[in-house]
């Protein structure tokens, strides 16, 4: 909860919490983190984010840093980001590190009890996700559809193969049945991220089909 000054912007560790299914060694942390700037715009370009466990080992951001924060914070400006660190399951204590690339670091420790702080990974709904139909193809017995998913949620939200599927049938919008994207691993998508999903699903020449990402639903047809 303290606020420790990097240059001119003011950094606070707002809340650790994590996710963890119980199938897997490992779990996902969550870092939320908030920078406010005085009179002058901070550049963000060179800063790094590192966390560092009661081990000695490090752990970075899951996805590049350029995806969560900008390269520049206006001037008065606040902003908050969450970074996610892949980390064992054991996991307890830690000190997340931001260092500004030119010399200048602050540091952040902290502890808690993992069955104290381990939330499910419950389905959330999905308000404020955009997910744009980029295109539709087909090639033999592959349908290849192409999307932008952004999440404009303040909080993180996981997909998993449950929560994107197309129906192929012989009717406009068919039901059923549902079929996963091929390949497709859970991901999460951060507060304000973008991704990009090139898909592959079996198809067997059926000229309908009802693709569904989230809430958002779209009829296909293959002419």
């Amino acid at each position: 909860g303290d606020t420790l000054a990097l240059g001119d912007v003011g950094l606070r560790l707002v809340n650790v919490h994590v996710v963890h299914d119980g199938e897997t060694p490992r779990q996902r942390l969550l870092l939320d983190v908030e920078a406010t700037t005085g009179e002058q715009e901070a550049d963000t370009t060179f800063w790094q984010m590192q966390l560092v466990d009661a081990g000695g080992q490090t752990h970075l951001p899951e996805y590049p840093l350029q995806e969560s924060i900008p390269s520049s914070i206006s001037a008065y400006g606040v902003l908050s980001a969450q970074l996610g660190f892949n980390v064992p399951s054991d996991f307890s204590a830690g000190t997340f590190i931001i260092r500004d690339g030119h010399g200048q670091a602050v540091t952040f420790r902290f502890t808690f009890t993992p069955d104290e702080q381990t939330v499910p990974t419950e389905r959330t709904g999905f308000e404020a996700v955009s997910v744009q139909m980029v295109s539709v193809t087909y090639q033999d017995d592959r349908l290849m559809t192409q999307l932008r998913i952004y999440n404009g949620r303040n909080e993180a939200l996981m997909f998993t193969p449950d929560d994107i599927w197309l129906s192929l049938g012989y009717t406009p919008d068919p039901p059923g049945p549902r079929n996963p994207a091929l390949g497709l691993e859970p991901f999460v998508l951060l507060p304000e991220q973008a991704v990009n999903l090139s898909l592959t699903w079996y198809w067997s020449g059926e000229p309908y089909g009802a693709l569904q990402v989230g809430g958002s639903r779209w009829g296909v047809w293959v002419d």
